[in-house]
């Protein structure tokens, strides 16, 4: 399976039982059509853009990533607004980050249909023991993640999201992006 060079997105296909292969993501095309690799995750809008649609059958709708977008002002600059002025500017993000969110939502159903008339073999898994069986296999301490896993840690803080939190992860601003793998083989098993 095509991944970054980076430990995190390595360990979930070890757990997954699937060998990570870090490849330079303008090859991936490619190597999904030339076999090189015979998966590949990346969310919905990302196989649609880079056609990988064309080169693989089946997507695998894990949702196992959580992107956040996250908008930072530096204190320098902070400091120096108003209250009043603080508060549009939060008031304009918080309803820009709703907006971004609901268009991306829409996309992903829309790309869901969009695939399946295509006629890419999409699978729903089920998260939960989807999640606990990743859990299970990964050593977050190894990867210098803390891994706090339970009720209390789910609802630490009120930007927490259900998936994100069961890691321990807080994501100051959801974007629902939806992470799958996809593949050019029949067989898929082994990642779900």
């Amino acid at each position: 399976m095509r991944v970054p060079d980076v430990p995190a997105y390595m360990a979930l296909p070890r757990a997954c039982g699937a060998n990570p292969t870090p490849i330079a993501f303008a090859e991936v095309y490619l190597a999904l059509q030339n076999g090189t690799v015979d998966a590949q995750e990346n969310p919905l809008p990302t196989i649609e853009a880079k056609k990988f649609y064309e080169v693989q059958k089946n997507i695998i709708l894990t949702g196992h990533i959580l992107d956040s977008l996250v908008t930072q002002v530096g204190p320098h600059v902070w400091t120096k607004l108003s209250d009043a002025d603080k508060k549009i500017f939060t008031d304009v993000m918080q309803e820009a980050a709703a907006s971004a969110t609901a268009d991306i939502k829409k996309r992903e159903g829309e790309l869901v249909d969009e695939f399946k008339k295509k006629g890419l073999n999409l699978v729903t898994v089920n998260k939960d023991e989807f999640h606990d069986r990743i859990v299970k296999a990964v050593d977050m301490a190894s990867m210098g993640y803390d891994k706090r896993i339970g009720t209390a840690s789910r609802r630490s803080s009120k930007f927490c999201l259900p998936d994100s939190c069961r890691l321990g992860l807080t994501l100051p601003q959801p974007s629902p992006h939806k992470e799958g793998f996809s593949t050019n083989t029949d067989h898929h098993d082994s990642h779900s």
